[in-house]
């Protein structure tokens, strides 16, 4: 998935640079992308039971990504830290560019005994905030 940059806003307008009047043209105008809204931050933790206690630890593993409206499908690594990111990318044009994005992410089980974690996500581009999520693999064995 290439990287956000901006969405586009598109009007007509009938006013002419001399200031009269003439036929509808369309216009587009870049907008700029919303603060931290152009990146999902993914952190894959492995959960799992220790002494009969609950661990978290992290997880290098491939995250695959289906975007629910455009069929596009895109893989992302975790690091050893378990984080990675998802660039939302733009879609077919301007036209066909969403406020709202909907994102299946599935964390591939790097071991047997590892149940994966499927989540969709829903996302508002506009929302102005850092967005992030956690995937858990579960350790059957545990």
């Amino acid at each position: 998935m290439e990287q956000m940059a901006c969405g586009q806003f598109l009007f007509s307008s009938n006013r002419s640079s001399a200031g009269g009047t003439k036929d509808f043209d369309i216009y587009s105008v870049e907008l700029p992308s919303s603060k931290g809204g152009d990146t999902v931050y993914l952190s894959v933790q492995l959960r799992t039971r220790v002494a009969g206690e609950d661990k978290t630890d992290p997880v290098r593993t491939t995250v695959f990504i289906t975007d629910r409206h455009t069929g596009q499908r895109a893989t992302v690594m975790s690091d050893a830290t378990g984080e990675s990111t998802i660039p939302l990318g733009k879609t077919e044009g301007t036209a066909a560019d969403r406020r709202f994005r909907e994102l299946i992410v599935t964390a591939q089980s790097p071991k047997p005994g590892y149940i994966t974690s499927t989540d969709t996500l829903y996302i508002d581009l506009l929302c102005g905030r850092r967005l992030a999520h956690t995937l858990y693999l579960w350790d059957t064995a545990a």
